[in-house]
């Protein structure tokens, strides 16, 4: 009887480590519009742990529509996903994100904006097909980039939009060139 009240809880006790830490989510609520806009991120995980990050469609009834300048800046997070639901996100939005290797995108997105992932680890992204501009610095020190995928609708790239993106291959580096001369140039010149 004493081993199986023991056996109970450790396994409880493990159950409790193994579980999700609580993810809150800050937002403003425009009263107006009765649309909300992700403003921050927080999270009881431990800095060696990382987030996976899956931004909601809505909250209490109230679609979530944007997400604003800054909101997961510097954050530890491995992953994110945006629902369709959102269709602007803010400057700098991810910036520094350095464990941030993917993305999945809303396909209502209509600009990458300045910085939105400046410095992350991203590995790969396909930018979706309502996007027509990437801002400067958008994807900048993103070293390991190795694959983006730019959809025809794409007209405008900004300055030093691919700045320090040395593992882009040379073909992605010509299709972007072809947009923007400047999109690997140095922020700093």
């Amino acid at each position: 009887m004493m081993k199986k009240i023991l056996l109970s809880i450790v396994i409880i006790l493990i159950l409790a480590s193994c579980s999700k830490p609580a993810i809150n989510f800050e937002y403003e609520l425009n009263e107006d519009t009765n649309e909300i806009t992700i403003t921050g991120y927080k999270s009881d995980t431990k800095i060696s742990e990382f987030d996976n990050v899956k931004i909601p469609a809505d909250i209490d009834g109230y679609p979530v529509v944007g997400i604003k300048d800054m909101a997961f800046l510097n954050l530890y997070i491995e992953s994110v996903e945006i629902p369709d639901s959102v269709w602007v996100i803010g400057e700098k939005a991810f910036a520094y994100c350095v464990k941030l290797y993917k993305v999945t995108l809303s396909n209502n997105l209509s600009s990458i904006s300045n910085g939105m992932f400046m410095g992350c680890a991203l590995r790969s992204i396909t930018i979706p097909e309502s996007v027509t501009t990437i801002g400067n610095l958008a994807f900048s020190y993103c070293s390991e980039l190795k694959n983006i995928n730019i959809p025809e609708s794409v007209i405008s790239i900004g300055k030093s939009a691919f700045y320090g993106c040395y593992s882009l291959s040379d073909e992605v580096k010509e299709h972007i060139l072809q947009i923007n001369p400047e999109a690997f140039d140095d922020p700093e010149i």
